[in-house]
């Protein structure tokens, strides 16, 4: 995406998150920043906000005072994609709106995401991703599902705790993969046609194509296979064992998998059980894990590793355990950037490789860290830029 610019006028993870996937791929990437500056940078001591913002330059205006839209508006002069997370009725109180961008930029891929649609119930409302996770059904899912019945305190706590730890990260990047992907789509459809356009998409509708398959309907659809209470999987061949000095996670899903599993263990008494694993009996299920905690139990977890079964190691490390044993020079999911005051980091890598063309892997900025810089570029001279300044429509890192 080299020579692509793009501007975001976005905060917290989904917008800035897909924003940074342009970056990563070349594009020009210049994050318009309200004073102080975009809160998810100040939550969890900004280190998440790592890697949201990098690879971007950082620009500090206040779009509530006219002198401030009049230079977003020149930044815009010559950008190709706009992409903002603001509710319905602000970008127009801004002055960002798709109408007002587009007789400065006909050109213009101007793309909007908000939580819940522009014309349903909720348009007005915040969004966070929690909400579209547990709307989606995520949250409930990995947690096992929701109590029906009145619970006791302890209960209570214990499916709080469920819920809580299954308020996974997914719902943010799944929206951030539909913006980034919109906002190439929109390139491409300009370059058919020689137009720009209006994009809109919101964390619903895109949680629900990443769980597409709970937003299908059909006359005899399967039900959805469901944790077990002890969530440890869904049933005797999909789940987690325990071993002698670790877990091991199986899954066991054709006849031929069986049969060689059977054989390894020397069980062959067991290999006539078709394991049809989304078809067992209750009755079936039982009798399959009971005699599998026994197998596993009495063995080491080094013992399955080379063996070729679909059974993996469960316990070695946990996700963020990985990414920091990755944090080397020859990583292939890590790499090395600057940030302007916590110095050499490593952060991840951009998602796709190319055999001829290259990705930037940089750091993140402050913000308003490049405030001057972008409004120099745009034609304003330094006591332009000092007079912004001083009145509050620019601010500086």
């Amino acid at each position: 995406l080299a020579g692509i610019r793009v501007v975001e006028l976005a905060t917290i993870i989904a917008a800035p998150l897909g924003a940074s996937f342009l970056a990563d791929l070349g594009a020009t990437v210049i994050k318009v920043e309200s004073p102080g500056g975009d809160p998810f940078r100040k939550m969890a001591d900004g280190y998440g906000s790592l890697r949201c913002n990098q690879g971007k330059l950082s620009v500090g205006l206040d779009l509530k005072k006219a002198a401030a839209r009049d230079i977003v508006h020149q930044i815009i002069r010559d950008a190709d994609i706009v992409l903002h997370n603001f509710r319905p009725g602000v970008p127009e109180r801004l002055g960002i709106d798709y109408p007002t961008l587009a007789a400065i930029n006909p050109q213009l891929i101007y793309l909007s995401a908000n939580g819940y649609g522009r014309k349903g119930p909720g348009a007005l409302r915040p969004s966070t991703h929690p909400i579209p996770g547990a709307a989606m059904g995520g949250a409930a899912r990995q947690a096992g599902g929701l109590p029906a019945d009145l619970l006791t305190v302890p209960e209570l706590r214990e499916a709080a705790r469920r819920i809580m730890r299954a308020n996974e990260v997914n719902p943010d990047p799944n929206t951030a993969m539909v913006i980034a992907t919109s906002a190439l789509l929109g390139l491409v459809a300009r370059d058919r046609t020689g137009q720009g356009q209006e994009i809109f998409g919101d964390m619903f509708i895109a949680n629900a194509y990443a769980n597409f398959d709970d937003m299908v309907s059909y006359p005899d659809k399967p039900t959805t296979p469901q944790l077990t209470p002890d969530l440890k999987g869904f049933n005797a061949l999909q789940r987690l064992y325990p071993c002698a000095d670790g877990w091991l996670f199986v899954s066991i899903q054709q006849t031929g998998e069986w049969l060689e599993f059977c054989r390894h263990i020397n069980r062959t008494d067991l290999s006539g059980r078709h394991p049809a694993p989304w078809h067992l009996s209750a009755a079936e299920d039982a009798f399959l894990a009971a005699q599998l905690l026994e197998v596993f139990a009495a063995s080491q977890v080094a013992s399955w590793q080379q063996t070729g079964l679909p059974v993996v190691v469960a316990s070695n490390e946990t996700l963020a355990a990985y990414f920091a044993s990755e944090a080397h020079e020859n990583s292939a999911v890590m790499c090395e950037a600057v940030h302007p005051t916590l110095g050499s980091y490593f952060r991840h890598r951009a998602m796709v490789r190319f055999s001829r063309s290259r990705v930037t892997e940089s750091g993140c900025v402050l913000a308003a860290q490049h405030t001057r810089e972008v409004m120099a570029a745009c034609g304003y001279s330094d006591d332009d830029i000092a007079e912004a300044i001083s009145e509050g429509a620019a601010w500086v890192a």
